[in-house]
């Protein structure tokens, strides 16, 4: 009995002389060590470099970025002795203060010395390696060493090792190693498409303004991608690829990015910010197939509707190699419930006006006397040939001169001269009803010369109602005598009620061009021409009007 317990007691000292007191053993090198591990990502991106081998793919003549960390385990302090071993022809640049470089006869070794205080504290650096264009294609082993040391220098210290290994290609064969063979928008998250959607083409609600706001509908818009870019890729290396993906989109006629198609700041506050490019790490696995989808955002208050170019990118990731540029066509439409809304009435009004044109025109006619009439068609005609005839002639001279903003020109005839006949015409015959027998004149001499358009039809219906109302409201066409229109009240008037039925109208045109014929235009444009040409203009020549038919009722008089 005594002796056994002897013999246990023997054991248990040889044990103790084995293990270290602090329970921890001395780890072989290139093991995982109870103090920490080193990390050695080459090029930088690739996954699975916290393992004891990783390998990547790189191409000749570009410099590769790649990363070393080593990371503490320990509660206790410990020193940590780093040296990084790379193979000539490779040149290590740019690779910080804290490296020591010496060269061997095949090598470039990097040291470098530093302390982790803490558990999970770390320590890490960029690499930058240049690879030559001579270099011949060829798989190369990188490596990593970290010595650490603790304060028991006996007990706690590792030795640890990594080493990367990199299959070096030339660029004809990185083509056929990563391949894309399909780009497809729009798509959904899942990179799913919808046949039902046009292909290139992206669909952007409309905000609805203010009203939007107050009735919070469409606030997600402004956060949420607008569609997503499906990509399929493949590799086929035996080695992964890390790819950076990116999205971005080019103005057609400049080439440069289009505003608005960066990620939302909205989107940045939620997810604590960062860069507003579209772009995307993907680590493709050797020898497969890989889906993925990049999101597309695009601001409705700056991305205008029309034909841009979409680019997707690709590059190794760490490096400026660009393994792939695509790019296609890309068209832009913006589905405006204002646009919607106000075709909606003009198609009412239009209804409404010939319903009540068939239904009350004998009693509407009876109410002007023949020579009334023929004063309408009068006026009717020589409007057409004094106000539209010339817009017609002009209109190339004025586009070729001014582009775009030749309807400032030829909206100065057009509107102008249009304000002053329906004045005159007004103070000479001021009854309802008088506006919509001169347009309709007007209508249809324009219609024989080819220009007949169901938007012109809705345009003049619009027109003609609001003109009347105006007139109406105003006085003009209530009778109140020939003294009214000799005031200064009654110029006023005029320039402010045929000003605001003209920019009516313009506002309902211009939406009927952008909803009916897919016609896009600028929200500022939109505005001048309805203030400029809708407005100023009228509100400037509608008292010219009133004077021509206060003179011209002085003559027929005498």
């Amino acid at each position: 009995m005594t002796k056994g317990l002897i013999g246990l007691f023997v054991v248990f000292l040889l044990l103790c002389m084995v293990e270290p007191a602090t329970g921890m053993r001395l780890p072989s090198p290139g093991s995982d060590s109870p103090m920490g591990q080193v990390i050695l990502q080459v090029p930088y991106g690739i996954k699975n470099s916290d393992v004891m081998n990783s390998t990547g793919l790189v191409v000749r003549d570009s410099v590769i970025t790649s990363m070393v960390i080593v990371e503490s385990y320990s509660p206790a302090p410990f020193d940590a002795n780093l040296t990084v071993e790379i193979p000539k022809p490779f040149l290590p640049v740019k690779t910080g203060e804290e490296f020591e470089i010496r060269e061997e006869a095949d090598r470039y070794v990097l040291s470098a010395r530093f302390r982790l205080v803490t558990e999970f504290d770390d320590w890490y650096r960029l690499l930058h390696i240049r690879i030559p264009a001579t270099i011949k294609p060829d798989k190369y082993l990188i490596r990593a060493k970290a010595c650490l040391t603790g304060p028991n220098r006996k007990t706690q210290n590792a030795v640890i090792d990594r080493q990367a290994t990199i299959r070096v290609v030339a660029p004809e064969e990185l083509d056929r190693l990563l391949m894309v063979p399909s780009i497809n928008i729009p798509a959904d998250m899942e990179g799913k498409m919808d046949e039902k959607k046009e292909k290139n083409c992206l669909v952007l609600r409309s905000g609805l303004g203010f009203l939007g706001k107050l009735l919070g509908s469409g606030e997600d818009d402004d956060v949420l991608p607008v569609s997503f870019v499906a990509v399929h890729m493949i590799n086929r290396a035996d080695e992964d690829a890390a790819v950076l993906v990116g999205w971005e989109v080019l103005d057609q006629t400049t080439g440069q990015e289009a505003r608005g198609f960066r990620i939302s700041k909205k989107f940045l506050e939620l997810h604590g910010g960062g860069d507003d490019r579209i772009y995307s790490q993907i680590l493709a696995p050797a020898g497969q197939a890989i889906d993925f989808t990049l999101p597309i955002f695009a601001d409705r208050e700056r991305v205008l509707a029309g034909r841009y170019v979409g680019r997707v990118y690709m590059k190794l990731f760490g490096s400026e190699t660009m393994l792939l540029s695509r790019e296609f066509a890309l068209t832009v439409r913006k589905m405006s419930w204002s646009s919607i809304a106000t075709t909606l009435y003009a198609i009412g009004v239009a209804i409404a006006v010939g319903l009540f044109l068939m239904a009350r025109h004998p009693r509407l006619l009876r109410r002007f006397k023949t020579r009334w009439l023929i004063l309408i068609a009068l006026f009717g005609s020589v409007k057409f040939m004094v106000s539209l005839v010339p817009r017609v002639f002009l209109n190339e001279l004025f586009n070729g001169l001014l582009g775009p903003f030749s309807g400032f020109a030829t909206g100065l005839i057009r509107e102008g001269m249009t304000s002053v006949f329906v004045m005159a015409l007004v103070v000479l015959v001021p009854l309802p009803g008088v506006v919509t027998l001169s347009m309709l004149m007007s209508m249809v001499l324009i219609c024989m010369m080819g220009n007949f358009s169901p938007v012109y039809i809705l345009f003049m219906a619009v027109s003609m109602s609001t003109m009347e109302i105006a007139l109406y409201l105003t006085g003009f066409t209530r009778e109140k005598g020939d003294e009214f229109t000799r005031t200064k009240t009654a110029l006023l008037l005029a320039a402010l009620g045929v000003g605001a039925a003209n920019a009516f109208a313009t506002f309902v045109d211009y939406n009927l061009l952008m909803l009916l014929y897919r016609l896009y235009y600028a929200k500022w444009f939109v505005l001048a021409n309805i203030i400029v040409v809708g407005f100023l203009y009228s509100a400037i020549f509608a008292p010219a009007g009133v004077m021509l038919g206060n003179r011209l009722r002085r003559v027929a008089t005498e």
